[in-house]
This record gives C-alpha cells, structure tokens and sequence, in this order.
C-alpha cells in the first residue's frame, strides 16, 4: 500500500522530492497534497505534474480532506513552518520528516516534539542531509568525549546571511580563507540559517548543542561546500571529509542534501529493505 505524501515547501529540496515520487523514483509513495505560499511555485507544479492538490496556506490544506490520506509531511520550507504547523502535524498523527532543524536551537522544542510523536504514536525523521556518519555517530554517542564540524564554504553560498548584519566583516571584501564563526551548535543557527543546518543534525545524533564544536569559514577559492567532522571517545576516533558539490538551483544547500531527502522519504517507504543502523 503507498504511502500519502504532503510536502510543505516548493524551493529546490521540496520540488526534488515530489519530482522524484511522481516519475516513480520512490517506491510505494503518492504526492497528496503541496503547500507554499508562493502563487509561482504552486503554477510550476499545478501545470508541469498535473496535480490538483495544490495550497497556498498549512491552514488551506489541515482543513481539506486530503490530510486524511496524508502519512508523512516533508518540511522543507523554513524553521518558522516547523514551530508553528509541527507539533499540530504530530498531533494530527502524521510522520514529519524536517528538513529546516535549525528550528531545534531553540529552547526545548525538539524534546517537547519528540515527545508528543511519542505520544501520538508518530515518527519525527531527520534526515543526515549534506553531511555523512550520523550513523557511526548515534552508534557510539554515549562514549563520545568531543565532537566538532568545520564547514567552509564559497562567500557566495553564505549570500544573506544574518552574521554579516552585525558584523565588521563584509560578504563582498573576503578575498581568502577567513573564519566567520567559531563556538557550538546552538549559538551558530541564528548567525547562519540557511547554511549549517548539518551542525544540528550532528549534535542531535550526538552529544548536544553546546558540546558541538562549529567552525564556518568562508573560502572564495572553493567551489564546494566542504565539511570535516572529527569525534573522538571510547570508541576510537571518526573523521569525516565531505566536498559536496552546491544545488544547481539553490547555492546555499549542497546536492547531497536533496538526495538526502528523497533517499530518507525512500526508506520511509520501503517496507522490505534497510542498510545503516
């Protein structure tokens, strides 16, 4: 039986995703329902997939029948999605799969969401994103003593973000190799939004938000989107080297992210394989 599939969010991630469930690329799995507040993207899809479950608003599509038939929502919109619609997705006992973590900065609201799914009898999913070894990272996560990512991007894919508002450093000047940031998981998200989501995703998986070590750095002799992520505890030692090429379509998010997203959105709706732990 296929899985019912809403996807909040039409931007680069969230239109690979429905692309792929509609030529067939994920098994057991049906487009229900699109939701984005961009008239355009809502065009694109309505025209292009022949989908009449189109919605401008979260509010437009919780009150259709549609949500009915949904199993998962994909978030891949903005954190501000996630704390406004996620518990209400939970609660309605749907899957949310989040792309935007970086709204798990902020207080509590992860535990107070893990908890409601727990309650509601539904699944929270996070996919690893631009980044590898979550896996190796939730195996040995009790006996990690330190953790650290340093990801080091072209100036251009750091295009908007809120750091350089409030700081002496201008995005146009950065002729080498300069860091931009150097502190944990939880402080960098308000700085970089849109850039270091992998940074909450490995302290999730791992050992917390202020135990994450984040350095960013801004290269313009780069043209990937680098990550090195180094841990070290009872169980030995994990280093991780990622250089993912940037999204065609968005420079700030890396390829693998959005082959992250359909691939996770597959394995949700595999019932007969899984690899990783």
């Amino acid at each position: 039986m296929s899985k019912g599939v809403a996807v909040i969010g039409c931007g680069n991630i969230g239109r690979a995703i429905i692309h792929a469930v509609n030529i067939g690329a994920v098994s057991n799995a049906e487009i229900k329902g699109i939701v984005d507040t961009n008239s355009n993207a809502i065009k694109y899809f309505s025209s292009s997939l022949s989908l009449n479950k189109t919605f401008l608003s979260c509010e437009d599509f919780f009150g259709s029948p549609l949500i009915n038939e949904t199993d998962i929502v994909v978030e891949s919109a903005t954190q501000k999605v996630v704390l406004e619609f996620g518990k209400r997705i939970i609660e309605s006992k749907k899957d949310l799969m989040v792309m935007s973590v970086g709204a798990f900065s902020q207080g509590s609201f992860f535990s107070e969401l893990v908890d409601t799914a727990r309650s509601h009898n539904s699944r929270l999913i996070l996919p690893s994103g631009a980044i590898s070894g979550i896996d190796a990272i939730r195996c040995a996560r009790e006996g990690i003593k330190s953790v650290s990512i340093i990801t080091t991007k072209n100036p251009k894919s750091l295009n908007g973000a809120p750091f350089f508002k409030n700081s002496n450093i201008r995005l146009e000047e950065i002729k080498s190799r300069t860091i931009l940031y150097d502190g944990n998981a939880r402080d960098v998200i308000p700085e970089f939004p849109s850039n270091v989501n992998v940074a909450l995703t490995l302290a999730l998986a791992g050992i917390g938000l202020e135990k994450t070590k984040v350095k960013v750095i801004a290269d313009p002799d780069i043209s990937v989107n680098q990550h090195k992520i180094i841990a070290k505890g009872d169980f030995g030692e994990i280093r991780v080297l990622l250089r993912n090429n940037p999204s065609r379509l968005n420079p700030r998010t890396s390829a693998l992210a959005v082959l992250s997203a359909i691939e996770c959105l597959r394995n949700y709706c595999d019932d007969v394989l899984r690899i990783g732990s």
